[in-house]
């Protein structure tokens, strides 16, 4: 019977259903630096540890703004993936060795490119890279409600956009640096 039934999901995702807690459009704009006359594609970066070739795709989308190729005029901000800041169990040192060259990559782009911005999440951990403060999450949904489109590998983060009715493009090649397939950390 209907009373026997009970709808349960992924409760992290509740807090989305309280636009009291995300940016308005306009806190949204101001909080990244962005330009109201502009669209906003979301680029969620993927695992390094899986996918070493997000700096290509932020690479080739500054690119394709910078030279007006995407039209309405647009800008892009980058959600770095958590795993970026992954830290070595054993030492307790953050492990930056694996993804410092790709971090650094992330930043001269944001230099290079005027439409490029980053959102660098909030790590609470020496440990564990998914130990964020709550309104990591307020930040995540509001960059899913306030953006335009949202580019990504398959990944929860489509799952998180469909929330917010967001439009999804969903990429995935081997980047335009082939040499990236070595750095592929499997464990």
């Amino acid at each position: 019977s209907e009373s026997q039934v009970f709808v349960g999901g992924v409760a992290v995702f509740d807090d989305y259903l309280d636009k009291s807690i995300q940016f308005s459009k306009s806190e949204f704009l101001a909080h990244f630096s962005l330009d109201s006359g502009r669209r906003t594609i979301l680029f969620a970066t993927k695992s390094p540890a899986s996918y070493p070739w997000n700096p290509d795709i932020v690479e080739l989308l500054g690119k394709a703004i910078e030279n007006q190729n995407i039209n309405p005029p647009s800008q892009l901000i980058v959600r770095i993936h958590p795993i970026y800041y992954f830290h070595e169990e054993q030492t307790g040192k953050i492990a930056y060795s694996h993804y410092k060259s790709q971090l650094a990559e992330f930043l001269e782009l944001e230099r290079r490119f005027e439409h490029v911005h980053l959102n660098i999440p909030e790590i609470l951990s020496n440990i564990l890279p998914c130990d964020m403060p709550r309104n990591e999450l307020n930040i995540r949904g509001s960059l899913l409600k306030n953006s335009d489109v949202l580019v990504n590998m398959y990944s929860t983060m489509a799952l998180e956009a469909s929330i917010f009715d967001l439009p999804i493009i969903d990429v995935s090649f081997n980047g335009i640096h082939p040499e990236r397939k070595k750095r592929l950390r499997h464990n």
